[in-house]
């Protein structure tokens, strides 16, 4: 399948000149994460997401709306692939209450360059600008401070900190180039399984220029410079504003 390069482009307000380095790829990053919201809205109300890069570029780009993982990062690889960078995609495990998830339980990038580099627009509330492949390298970012560390023989951690003291593991990947359709069955369990916080709460955050703006469940929460306000949803008419008001996204 080919992309509509122009239509993508304009969808995450990108209007400069495309070349395959570093500076366009970070561009690129920030843009798509302050243009395309991570979001489930969907899964609650019970539509099924498939990975199938046509009906992603419909969603994402045609009609405005964002996705979760396997979605924003699955149409970003092929974004990526059609500007000409070398790109691939990996599986992660996601840090959560007391365990650990399982593989494929989220899809990151590594974009290779002179460097390596990770590349995730996916993730909610993570970094703005890919972070270098280099273990053990302190590294600043609007959304805080990250770091990726050897966990074992077989996977990195990423870690992140706000203030460079308290550092907080992110996901476990390891660097195994993997293909859209091996996420299936994980896309599959986070849209129905009751063990997945994606069906157990809605969820929605986009990067802006002076933090974010997030849906969690029945609360939204506004980032300006590190302070967080916090605001109840009452009901599902305040949620359907909020989602268009601050991410311009409209459930049908």
């Amino acid at each position: 399948m080919a992309l509509n390069l122009n239509n993508y482009l304009r969808r995450i307000s990108f209007h400069g000149q495309l070349k395959v380095d570093q500076r366009t790829l970070g561009l690129l990053h920030r843009k798509h994460l302050q243009a395309v919201p991570f979001e489930n809205p969907d899964i609650p109300l019970g539509r099924k997401i498939e990975l199938n890069l046509e009906k992603l570029e419909r969603k994402i780009v045609s009609n405005l709306r964002g996705g979760f993982c396997y979605e924003l990062n699955g149409l970003f690889y092929a974004l990526l692939k059609e500007i000409g960078f070398e790109v691939k995609m990996i599986s992660a495990r996601v840090f959560g209450d007391e365990k650990i998830g399982q593989e494929f339980d989220h899809m990151a990038l590594v974009v290779s360059l002179d460097e390596d580099w990770l590349v995730d627009v996916g993730f909610g509330d993570s970094f703005l600008e890919p972070i270098r492949m280099e273990l053990g390298l302190k590294q600043k970012d609007p959304g805080g401070f990250f770091i990726i560390r050897e966990h074992d023989a077989k996977y990195l951690r990423l870690e992140a900190s706000k203030d460079d003291l308290n550092y907080v593991p992110k996901y476990l990947f390891s660097l195994a180039e993997r293909q859209l359709e091996d996420y299936a069955g994980m896309c599959e369990y986070h849209q129905t399984s009751l063990e997945s916080s994606f069906t157990r709460e809605r969820k929605c955050t986009l990067a802006t220029e002076k933090g974010s703006v997030t849906i969690r469940d029945n609360h939204f929460i506004e980032t300006i410079a590190g302070q967080k306000i916090f605001r109840e949803i009452a009901n599902d008419e305040e949620f359907r504003q909020i989602l268009k008001e601050y991410f311009q996204i409209e459930i049908m």
